[in-house]
């Protein structure tokens, strides 16, 4: 899982705003081992993922919806 949160520039603070999980992830998928961040887009790595008939490591782009308020999957990336 990856958590998500924001520091109020004001109070100097920090809330947490959101969970991120894989729909389909098991717990050794190691899903946010690796994590980069803007301000709007998050990637998430996962190195291994098993469960499927092949094991490749994946990345997950989520965007950051201004209408939700939140982050939503955008894209997965898988190595050839």
């Amino acid at each position: 899982s990856v958590y998500i949160y924001f520091r109020n520039n004001v109070t100097k603070q920090w809330s947490f705003k959101q969970k991120l999980v894989l729909n389909d992830g098991s717990i050794n998928d190691w899903f946010g081992y690796a994590v980069s961040t803007s301000e709007t887009v998050i990637l998430v790595g996962s190195p291994v993922i098993t469960g499927s008939s092949s094991t490749k490591e994946r990345a997950y782009i989520y965007r950051f919806d201004e209408v939700e308020q939140k982050f939503i999957s955008f894209q997965e990336l898988t190595s050839s």
